[in-house]
């Protein structure tokens, strides 16, 4: 089978995409012919073992698992002996490891049956971002009536957060590159600024929740964002590559607000989001079509490196799909 995988950690020039073996499912795995997946910055970190904590996940030394790849939709194609509730052909998807590839073994608890409304590509682009930004937003004791900020609000995340908290309810600002204020208005913001005006960023009143998913930005700049009591957000699996501390911790460097948060009366959460939480709540949003993931470009996957490429140099809004 075709695989995207790597054997040493360093920058997306190590990238290989050649044959492997087909996996071997076990008792308890699902064998799945992966029809799509997505590409995340998730997936650029742990191919460059970047911040250095993600080694210790992945492997001090080497990787442990050379094929990257979190996301997946595809369709049964073998069925371990101790499952139950599948069956060959059936449609899934899901967070998984190793899903840049033509097969992939998945554990029955990370497979979840597909939306029938979705299309392949479309369904492999929410698992990771998707439930990110619901989890996110779960941090808030609610958001029905509230108003909600979204740093970075036409990132893959971002995109999900927006829609999710409208879904619900809130009042969404979002803060966005000036090529895509119209996109995240289109998902339902009330309103939004660009990033790259000061004085259109000043415009922003206080807010209850503050979901940043940049994380480019120091606390005294987002303190005026942010209403007496409001909760802020922070998405864990965001790092900083500019600075040193990001670079060797990663999300634990944004620890380091919540003091800052406590004294100022303000609550600081942080999200290290957790495979598969919440994706049948996700699964009845998406079959509803009160959220679609926002798809801004399309990949094969004999042209993942560029894929990986296009994110880290484009910084595209939405999210870049990738088809086996």
């Amino acid at each position: 089978m075709k695989a995207v995988f790597r054997e040493k950690y360093g920058g997306i020039e190590n990238l290989e995409i050649d044959e492997r073996p087909r996996p071997k499912p076990k008792r308890d795995e699902l064998l799945v012919e992966v029809r799509a997946s997505s590409v995340n910055p998730a997936d650029l970190y742990i191919a460059m073992g970047v911040p250095w904590l993600v080694r210790l996940v992945e492997g001090v030394g080497r990787p442990r698992k050379a094929v990257i790849g979190r996301d997946y939709a595809g369709v049964i194609v073998e069925v371990g002996n101790e499952i139950t509730g599948f069956a060959v052909g059936d449609e899934i998807y899901g967070e998984a490891t190793q899903t840049w590839a033509g097969f992939v073994c998945v554990k029955a608890k990370n497979a979840y049956r597909k939306p029938v409304s979705l299309s392949f590509d479309a369904a492999a682009c929410a698992p990771l971002a998707g439930l990110t930004a619901l989890q996110a937003i779960k941090k808030a004791p609610t958001v029905a009536g509230k108003r909600v900020l979204v740093v970075g609000a036409s990132g893959g995340v971002g995109t999900f957060a927006v829609q999710l908290a409208a879904s619900m309810g809130a009042q969404v600002v979002g803060i966005a590159s000036t090529r895509n204020l119209e996109m995240v208005r289109g998902l339902g913001a009330a309103q939004v600024e660009d990033y790259e005006e000061p004085e259109s960023l000043k415009s922003i009143a206080p807010c209850d929740v503050v979901i940043d998913t940049v994380c480019s930005r120091n606390f005294a700049e987002v303190l005026p964002w942010l209403a007496e009591g409001g909760v802020y957000v922070v998405v864990g699996a965001t790092i900083n590559m500019n600075s040193l501390l990001g670079r060797f911790a990663g999300p634990a460097g944004a620890y380091l607000k919540l003091m800052l948060a406590k004294k100022h009366g303000r609550r600081l959460a942080i999200v290290t989001a957790k495979p598969n939480d919440g994706i049948a709540e996700m699964s009845g949003l998406l079959e509803s079509g009160q959220v679609k993931p926002v798809i801004t470009k399309q990949f094969q996957l004999s042209d993942a490196v560029a894929a990986l490429a296009y994110l880290k140099e484009k910084r595209p809004g939405g999210k870049i799909s990738l088809v086996v």
